[in-house]
């Protein structure tokens, strides 16, 4: 077997205080990793600096603790996982489907409307805090992307049919 640390080669079966152990399970020398010390947590850990590959997106970059990322996957998949989850909770928070035409197939389909422009703080997409998504949402309606673009299309025109889809929304 060989070492997956060091690349040395190392038995598949010792003997130790007497007792004969099978050691094919084993990923580490004793060199690495001394018998029963169950110390390999530290070994499979990628080091401060160490080549990685993301495993969502594939890209290969480099570990930094405290730059968003983590072993497995980069800084850049790690702020979509993040933003995934949070629209997820903020869909859900806001009755999970359009308020006009009912529409809950698609949560990318998903989109949320300002009722007045005015009082619009932030962009949601850009907001990581469920406390201030909450204050956010709480001035916003769920609208699928084609009731969300047939409503800004009506704002520009009349008033009366735009009266008649803030009814409807509210």
């Amino acid at each position: 077997m060989i070492c997956k640390n060091c690349n040395k080669e190392f038995k598949m079966r010792v003997t130790i205080d007497g007792k004969s152990h099978n050691l094919c399970g084993r990923r580490y020398c004793f060199a690495c990793s001394p018998f029963k010390k169950h110390n390999t947590i530290r070994l499979e850990t990628p080091k401060q600096g160490a080549l990685c590959i993301c495993r969502k997106c594939g890209k290969e970059y480099i570990y930094m603790r405290h730059k968003g990322m983590t072993k497995t996957n980069c800084s850049g998949c790690c702020t979509t996982i993040v933003r995934n989850k949070l629209k997820l909770k903020m869909i859900e928070y806001k009755g999970g489907k359009c308020k006009i035409c009912g529409y809950q197939e698609c949560k990318d389909a998903l989109c949320f409307h300002h009722r007045n422009s005015t009082t619009k703080d932030l962009a949601l997409s850009k907001i990581q805090s469920w406390a201030k998504a909450k204050a956010e949402l709480d001035k916003c309606e769920i609208l699928c992307i084609n009731c969300h673009m047939e409503v800004h299309e009506k704002l520009e025109g009349s008033d009366k049919i735009i009266q008649m889809i803030i009814d409807k929304i509210i």
